[in-house]
């Protein structure tokens, strides 16, 4: 069963609210029903199976019945550097990126990507939260990925144990060495990046350069297929 959240917090209180998007999904979508079982989540991760006790025009009242024990997250602390690209590749990402358990996603301009519109991009967020939180929630993690505007820049040697960019020219393929717990993966966008951002990044040392196979991948094909990898190596699947 998918689970709501609730802003109310579960150890101060035996009863907790779903209002907003969260009572209009569960009321007019779901038409859930008084007495009816509801698992709920409250800001601290804590997750309950609840019973639904009262039901108004705005508010969905339920009560605490059994604590549940939500999956794990995974063990590998994944952040993903992708290139802004257009706006529905960009959602199909986030989507996806949060299903497969990545941390943190950064959003980078790139020289070849389509739109360097930055206050284009802070305006979406809120969107792409939203698309994040419902994957968190379809997928039953217990966090939802930070969504952020970052640049390549910003990438540094001591956050990450090992930062793994994607490049089709490259003959290395993605291989298990050691035991990996904090990682960086670097997504370019349709046409690649540039020589110049490249270069710029052979400056880290924990870099690898590796290749997702003999054929060119779209940004989002290239995402899914790099973050199941690293996921299966030193991840949860």
């Amino acid at each position: 069963m998918s689970y709501f959240l609730t802003q109310d917090n579960f150890k101060s209180n035996d009863t907790v609210t779903l209002t907003g998007d969260e009572f209009t999904h569960a009321v007019k979508s779901r038409r859930m029903k008084i007495h009816e079982s509801i698992n709920i989540q409250d800001p601290s991760g804590t997750r309950y199976q609840c019973e639904i006790k009262e039901i108004t025009s705005k508010k969905l009242t339920a009560a605490k019945e059994q604590k549940l024990t939500p999956n794990t997250e995974s063990p590998l602390d994944l952040t993903l550097f992708i290139a802004i690209t257009s706006l529905a590749t960009l959602e199909f990402i986030i989507q996806k990126a949060t299903e497969l358990g990545v941390t943190n996603i950064k959003l980078f301009p790139a020289t070849n990507s389509p739109s360097r519109d930055l206050d284009s991009i802070m305006r979406k967020l809120a969107r792409f939260e939203r698309i994040a939180i419902e994957a968190a929630k379809q997928s039953d993690r217990l966090q939802t990925p930070s969504i952020e505007v970052s640049s390549l820049n910003s990438i540094s040697d001591p956050d990450y144990e090992a930062i793994y960019l994607c490049h089709p020219d490259q003959a290395n393929k993605l291989k298990p060495t050691k035991k990996l717990e904090k990682a960086a993966l670097i997504i370019g966008p349709e046409g690649g990046l540039s020589n110049k951002e490249v270069n710029y990044l052979s400056r880290l040392k924990n870099l690898t350069t590796i290749s997702l196979g003999n054929r060119i991948l779209r940004s989002e094909t290239a995402c899914i297929s790099a973050i199941s990898i690293l996921q299966h190596n030193f991840g949860d699947l």
